[in-house]
């Protein structure tokens, strides 16, 4: 479990990362479906992994970002394709993310992630890929 401070006070953020599908969303179901129309691939994936999960035979990376017990982040890969991002509320998951991947010695082909439109321009791919070289 990685640990970093959120860029929007002194909390700690935390990575959790999960081994089963069906925990994983029972976790983050209810942030994903707040916004479902963004979070429709993530959602479906999730669905597949728990109802086919012989569809997937790799190390799969299920994980959500938490500050003080909420919910501000999720990524999920299933080797060898890219790292899927949820909508994040706090840029600075993509950094605890990126970390908890380095930490995994996982490399990435990519990762896709929704525009970001609000107050700052953020590159989560060149974040990720330099925390992850």
């Amino acid at each position: 479990m990685a640990f970093l401070h959120s860029l929007f006070g002194d909390s700690e953020m935390k990575v959790h990362r999960f081994e089963e599908a069906s925990k994983f969303y029972q976790q983050v179901k209810d942030y994903l479906l707040s916004d479902e129309a963004q979070h429709c691939l993530l959602l479906s994936i999730v669905n597949t992994l728990i109802f086919y999960p012989g569809r997937y035979n790799c190390n799969l990376y299920l994980a959500t970002v938490e500050t003080n017990g909420n919910i501000v982040a999720v990524a999920m890969r299933t080797p060898p394709r890219k790292l899927l991002l949820s909508k994040i509320q706090d840029f600075a998951a993509v950094e605890a993310i990126a970390q908890d991947l380095h930490d995994d010695r996982q490399q990435l082909p990519g990762v896709n992630s929704l525009a970001v439109c609000d107050w700052h321009d953020y590159s989560f791919s060149e974040d990720i890929a330099d925390a992850t070289a």
